[in-house]
């Protein structure tokens, strides 16, 4: 019954408690680990950006990566 999993969690409330504790940590290791690779293989003077996690960030958030100095998204 993989379905019994999601209805326990929805039943109980405890959405926010696996969301918080286990899905976005995972979800943050793995923007870590390519946000490092990236920062390593490509040119330092190329612009880039990754979701926060938080909301994301949207086109025109200003948030950007250059080398190693990192702006955070601001805009959602």
């Amino acid at each position: 019954m993989p379905q019994l999993a999601p209805a326990t969690t929805l039943r109980e409330g405890s959405l926010d408690e696996v969301t918080r504790d286990a899905i976005t940590p995972h979800y943050r290791r793995s923007r870590d680990l390519v946000d490092e690779l990236l920062a390593e293989r490509l040119p330092p003077d190329l612009d880039r950006r990754s979701r926060s996690g938080a909301g994301g960030c949207s086109p025109g958030c200003g948030s950007t990566t250059s080398g190693s100095t990192t702006s955070s998204c601001t805009g959602d």
